[in-house]
């Protein structure tokens, strides 16, 4: 055996040691060292993103009525699924890239996926078998206690209202055997995205590395409340999920600007996050050139869930060759609504000449869009902008796309 299969063999599995032979034990010391650097790497670039957080997110040409209070009643753009029953944690921890509880300790991880002792929700995706976004979503837990009123475990599932039937449809498949009740109940809640700059001020200080509290939730009437997990900041603020039958006045939002939906998705574009189906393609997209690794989506540590395979694998070669960039499109402006779904490419003197596309555009709102890029066509370090053609109707045309990273993508673009 080469010492290339061995290293391969020790990345799927630490306890093969036992079946080696003494020869091999010798180094494996050596090997482990090697491992364990390549798994710490997503690590210390988390880290690294964190720090950043503090300072500094959003892109220069995001409009500054999104530092301010604001909030956004998004409930015509997300549907909520109900899931309830004793095997309801254990049900989505295998589908979904995210653990229900952060334990390190690997031994505990199975009683933890049973267990629903935290009340804040997180961030996380559901994959295909073949390791394809399926979906991403929110999922929450109640706030008063780990369980409903007659005593049963229960989730909450925050997606996309475009997503919704393939969500239950994928929930019914995997169901099975396992003792859940899967419930549409979009209709019984209102959904609110609370965020900006004194945030914390209005929610009497609690600090990012906090969880949000039953009493803080209450304030708004909501029965299920999570801080936005894709980064821990005031720019993504909380999300409220609040009876029909008991919403409160606009009043209780203090001096926050209650601004349309279509701002939301303006800030999620303009931020580089993106969701299904806006950005994030359904059945096409891979979860970590979408960046939710970087968004706290996904759990490397975590057991089987459904497309695992592929996911572990990108993560732990470290190799990712193209990540979903935010931009704007500052030339030839009437061409916007001819770019959803156009490959770009650079420049060429012959345009007939078969190219190989440096990225592909799947999401445009306006003039900010969504766009898969290779990582080694963006722009240098010191310039923002890239020349592109795209084709449409047989027709070349040319397009300059201004970039401005968000830090919490900047370490992985580098």
């Amino acid at each position: 055996m080469s010492s290339i299969n061995i290293i391969s063999y020790l990345r799927l599995s630490r306890p093969c040691l036992l079946s080696l032979k003494a020869p091999l034990q010798s180094n494996f010391s050596k090997i482990h060292q090697v491992h364990r650097y390549f798994s710490n790497s997503h690590a210390r670039h988390f880290n690294f993103t964190k720090q950043h957080l503090q300072n500094e997110v959003f892109p220069d040409w995001v409009p500054s009525k999104f530092s301010a209070n604001h909030f956004f009643d998004i409930t015509s753009l997300r549907s909520l699924i109900h899931i309830a029953g004793p095997d309801s944690a254990k049900f989505i921890n295998g589908l979904c890239t995210s653990l229900l509880t952060s334990s390190t300790n690997a031994k505990q991880e199975e009683a933890d996926a049973n267990s629903s002792s935290s009340t804040d929700g997180f961030y996380t995706s559901f994959l295909t078998p073949q390791g394809r976004v399926l979906f991403d979503a929110f999922i929450y837990k109640p706030l008063e206690s780990s369980e409903s009123e007659n005593g049963v475990p229960e989730l909450l599932l925050d997606v996309s209202s475009e997503m919704k039937e393939q969500a239950l449809s994928h929930l019914a498949r995997y169901k099975l055997l396992s003792k859940v009740k899967i419930q549409d109940v979009s209709e019984q809640f209102s959904i609110v995205n609370l965020a900006g700059s004194e945030i914390f001020t209005q929610l009497d200080g609690p600090t990012e590395n906090k969880s949000l509290t039953a009493a803080q939730a209450k304030k708004f009437g909501a029965s299920y409340a999570s801080w936005d997990h894709r980064f821990r900041s005031e720019e993504l603020g909380i999300r409220l999920i609040i009876p029909t039958n008991n919403a409160v006045p606009k009043e209780t939002y203090s001096n926050a600007a209650e601004l349309p939906c279509s701002d939301y998705i303006l800030k999620m574009t303009c931020l580089g996050i993106g969701e299904t189906p806006r950005g994030i393609v359904s059945l096409v997209s891979l979860p970590m050139e979408c960046n939710l690794e970087l968004l706290n989506g996904i759990h490397f540590r975590k057991g089987c869930y459904v497309g695992q395979e592929l996911t572990i694998r990108t993560h732990h070669k470290g190799v990712i060759r193209k990540r979903l960039v935010p931009a704007k499109l500052i030339t030839n402006e009437k061409c916007a609504t001819q770019l959803s779904g156009a490959d770009l490419y650079l420049p060429a003197e012959n345009p007939e000449v078969k190219r190989k596309p440096i990225g592909k555009v799947t999401w445009i709102f306006g003039h900010h869009i969504l766009a898969l890029m290779r990582l080694e066509s963006l722009p240098k370090p010191g310039s923002k902008q890239l020349v592109c053609e795209f084709k449409f109707d047989g027709t070349v045309h040319q397009i300059t796309l201004e970039f401005s990273f968000p830090p919490w993508i900047r370490p992985m673009i580098s």
